[in-house]
């Protein structure tokens, strides 16, 4: 399995999984030093998960032995000082 088949089901389960729809993600952030431009016309953008933008940092994510982590979060108002 591809690299990119393993991280789909985990995509998939990213907000749904804790009763939320993508629709409601106002900011996603991704941690990876591999290459997403192929992941983010699919399963970002076809979710609906990018109403706030994407940031990527092209780093490990935090915890040791991970590859890939997306934090989203969505909120009814940010404010920003």
């Amino acid at each position: 399995m591809s690299r990119r088949g393993m991280l789909r089901p985990t995509i998939l389960c990213c907000a749904c999984c804790f009763g939320f729809a993508w629709a409601e993600v106002t900011a996603t952030q991704v941690y990876t030093i591999f290459e997403i431009h192929s992941l983010i016309a699919d399963e970002f953008v076809g979710r609906g998960a990018m109403s706030g933008g994407l940031t990527w940092h092209f780093a490990r994510p935090p915890v040791q032995g991970l590859d890939f982590e997306v934090d989203v979060r969505g909120v009814a108002r940010e404010v920003v000082i």
